[in-house]
């Protein structure tokens, strides 16, 4: 904090600017990944849909077959949450 204190009183705003993005990055990485996730998703439930519309199989077999949830996308999930905002500006 006192490095800081002392670029900003030099009249040098880097380190300020640099702690901002570093703040504010992920969060706004956050942000654009939900929406995308959210449209990707959309698509997606309604291309399962259409699928489902056009399968022999009666609703319920469809659904047993192609239904349910997946544990490991739900880890990937979290971890792509937690870390890949933060790898992302590391890296830059």
């Amino acid at each position: 904090m006192n490095y800081l204190n002392e670029s900003m009183a030099n009249g040098n705003y880097l380190p300020l600017v640099m702690t901002l993005i570093g703040t504010i990055g992920p969060i706004i990485v956050r942000i654009i990944a939900g929406f995308s996730a959210d449209k990707i998703y959309y698509k997606h439930t309604l291309e399962r849909i259409k699928a489902a519309g056009k399968s022999k199989l009666s609703k319920e077999e469809y659904n047993h077959k192609y239904g349910g949830v997946s544990i490991l996308a739900g880890l990937l999930g979290i971890l792509a949450f937690n870390y890949l905002p933060n790898i992302i500006f590391m890296l830059f």
